[in-house]
């Protein structure tokens, strides 16, 4: 694919034009105050660029390369991001509700103060991504990729993530109540002080979870096939007993 390298002071003014802005190669460029609300950048290459106060609300940016991107205080919501390739990339006080992120690329993302309720992460590869301060209210992360992904104090009630692999994931003290977790992949998973409550398991597969403080259901585990729990805190010192 030919991409056009522009500079920054070319980029600006091609947005006052009816040029097109797909396949631009726009790394590492200081961006900031752009109104790119329903441009289409799709197929661009963006490695270390940074965005500041930038509006990217319903823009395409469907298979862009965002490789260490950087936003910052950007409104992204309903942004179309599907298939775009962003591993290492950085949100920080971004708008992103009802954005799609469906089969994207995000490994080792950092998500930082984000407002993320109604996203789709369907078939997204989000393993050691770093949700900080996120509300995923609504979120969609049927079949997403999670493993080592961290949700510490996450809100994300009525979020999807069936067929999810949330192996390893940090999850303790998230707000889940209200979600769908069938047939996940909870091996380690660590749920302590996750407020479980009106979740569905079914199928799910639980294995080494940790649930020490979790708030749930008497039954929710019925349908699911556990193993290993861990439910009580291990003092320091503690051994496993051989076999278990």
């Amino acid at each position: 694919m030919n991409l056009l390298k522009l500079t920054r002071e070319e980029f600006v003014q091609r947005l006052t034009t009816a040029e097109p802005l797909v396949q631009l190669d726009l790394s590492g460029l200081p961006l900031s105050g752009l109104n790119l609300a329903g441009r289409d950048l799709s197929h661009c290459v963006m490695n270390l660029t940074h965005f500041v106060d930038c509006d990217f609300s319903a823009t395409r940016l469907n298979h862009a390369d965002l490789t260490r991107a950087y936003f910052e205080n950007c409104r992204m919501n309903g942004a179309d991001l599907g298939g775009c390739r962003a591993p290492g990339a950085i949100f920080k006080n971004v708008q992103l509700g009802e954005a799609s992120f469906r089969r994207a690329r995000l490994p080792r993302a950092h998500l930082d103060n984000v407002d993320v309720e109604q996203t789709n992460w369907t078939d997204a590869d989000l393993s050691y991504a770093w949700f900080s301060t996120a509300h995923l209210e609504g979120a969609n992360f049927r079949n997403a990729q999670l493993p080592y992904a961290i949700l510490q104090n996450c809100v994300a009630p009525k979020a999807n993530w069936d067929d999810a692999d949330l192996s390893c994931a940090e999850l303790s003290g998230a707000d889940l109540q209200g979600s769908s977790f069938r047939r996940a992949i909870m091996l380690g998973t660590d749920l302590s002080a996750a407020r479980l409550h009106e979740c569905q398991f079914d199928r799910a597969v639980l294995v080494g979870a940790v649930l020490v403080d979790a708030q749930l259901d008497q039954d929710a585990f019925a349908k699911a096939d556990v193993d290993s729990l861990i439910w009580e805190k291990r003092e320091e010192g503690d051994e496993q007993p051989a076999g278990e």
